[in-house]
């Protein structure tokens, strides 16, 4: 007898938004911001703050130095950060302008960081460019300090390192004034110049020592310095001091530079301030600092799995008593040990295996049945146990919902020879899809009804 091959498809699409019960009554979440690497990281944290911008800032992806100082810039003209190849333009960056609607593009860097084919592409798909570019990193910075307009007030950071200018680049942002940059012993002529000449009467010095000598933070005019041991610690104190009272925080890696550079002009925006940590692990005076905090309602981590990975993630779930995300693989052996099998009626149903696919949106769910599972499914299915069926498929999905609060979650039971099992029935015609010669599936979604409301049985005709 020719086999032929049906299965049935069973959608679930669920949103259940959990509620922690951490510190407070409010609700942590926890987001991601991320593509695929770091130019697609920018364009993402570019979607999710600005629908339109007339005016986007553009940097090299590779290097840091020319960059270092440009939050309070995108803020002044509340702006996006989007990066670039030095020698092209990054596809993805091109398209994004397209969605912004961008005018005018704000190169950050010399011809040698941000080559003249990269601004002639902007001029040729219509954008004005403006460059600030000095003879190296303390001069570029300049240039965009003469930008923002006359200020009493610095933000000064060691222009040798990445990580301690870029968290102070929301504060700095927010009180309209620069980051300047200095070398770790002395102050470089450019900067000089700036002070004296832009009357500055007041710094803030970030980070410590190791970053910014003693020797030239006692030579700037009236000179604080917040700092911590690390720097992840002095992130922390300029959440502490400079930022007080947030309720949201922004987290990146420590160690690589692109994607706190593009989320500063995002934490600028959203008046929030950012945290750094390695990769693996959560820092441990980031880890106290957020124990303290008692209003905590949302954390974004910048960067995919590979720049923030599945370990930290669940280190701040555990801190806000969040559940734990699981990877698919992981998520996947739970469900088999947990929700393999039910005794429905006088039958035992189980499925042999199941896989877990995640997407940006939705969490897929396959439930691939074999020739003795199957026969136990159709008994239970034949003597009407729909509604038993659903309630163990729902506890599943619950299950799930927890781990992925912010996904849709789709369970497929695929059913195999379905005609050989049961000849004389058949869906209804305007549930069916065909795929194929010997190929069928019949879909519903749960929401709330029995299944036997959302889906009708007829005789064969």
């Amino acid at each position: 007898m020719k086999r032929v091959a049906v299965f049935i498809v069973l959608i679930l699409f669920f949103v259940i938004f959990v509620q922690s019960f951490g510190f407070t009554q409010n609700q942590v979440q926890i987001e991601r911001l991320a593509g695929e690497d770091r130019y697609e990281t920018a364009v993402r944290i570019s979607q999710k703050g600005w629908q339109n911008a007339d005016t986007v800032i553009i940097t090299r992806g590779d290097d840091f130095p020319d960059a270092l100082t440009g939050t309070p810039l995108s803020y002044k003209h509340n702006s996006p950060i989007l990066l670039t190849y030095p020698d092209r333009l990054h596809p993805l960056t091109e398209l994004e302008l397209q969605r912004l609607g961008t005018k005018k593009a704000i190169i950050l860097g010399g011809e040698q960081a941000v080559s003249l084919s990269v601004e002639n592409t902007l001029k040729l798909i219509g954008l004005s460019v403006e460059r600030y570019g000095g003879a190296d990193r303390y001069e570029t910075a300049v240039e965009i300090a003469n930008a923002l307009g006359p200020v009493n007030k610095a933000v000064v950071a060691t222009g040798e390192t990445f990580q301690d200018a870029l968290v102070a680049g929301p504060y700095a942002a927010r009180e309209g004034i620069p980051v300047l940059l200095t070398q770790k012993d002395s102050l470089p002529q450019a900067t000089q110049d700036y002070l004296l000449e832009a009357e500055i009467n007041e710094t803030i010095v970030i980070g410590n020592t190791a970053a910014v000598s003693a020797a030239v933070a006692d030579n700037l005019p009236g000179v604080q310095r917040v700092a911590g041991s690390t720097v992840n610690a002095t992130a922390v104190a300029v959440s502490q001091l400079l930022m007080p009272g947030s309720t949201n925080f922004f987290f990146s890696r420590d160690d690589v530079f692109p994607d706190v550079l593009a989320g500063a002009a995002l934490a600028a925006k959203l008046n929030v301030p950012i945290l750094i940590t390695p990769t693996n692990n959560l820092d441990s005076t980031v880890k106290v600092y957020l124990q303290g905090e008692k209003s905590i309602s949302l954390i974004t981590l910048l960067g995919g799995r590979m720049a923030l990975s599945l370990s930290v993630e669940n280190e701040l779930r555990n801190i806000f008593s969040l559940p734990q995300k699981l990877t698919p693989q992981q998520l996947a052996r739970e469900l088999s040990d947990n929700y393999s099998f039910r005794k429905i009626g006088k039958h035992l149903v189980w499925f042999p295996s199941v896989s877990v696919y995640e997407s940006d949106d939705v969490i897929s769910i396959p439930i691939r049945l074999d020739d003795k599972s199957i026969d136990q499914w159709i008994l239970a299915l034949d003597d009407n146990h729909w509604e038993e069926i659903e309630t163990w498929l729902l506890s599943m999905v619950q299950r799930v919902s927890q781990v992925y609060p912010d996904r849709e979650i789709a369970v497929s039971v695929y059913f195999y020879d379905f005609y050989e099992h049961v000849p004389n029935w058949v869906p209804s015609n305007s549930l069916v899809d065909h795929k194929g010669d010997n190929w069928w599936s019949v879909r519903f979604t749960l929401l709330g009804y029995s299944v036997s409301k959302d889906f009708e049985w007829l005789p064969n005709k």
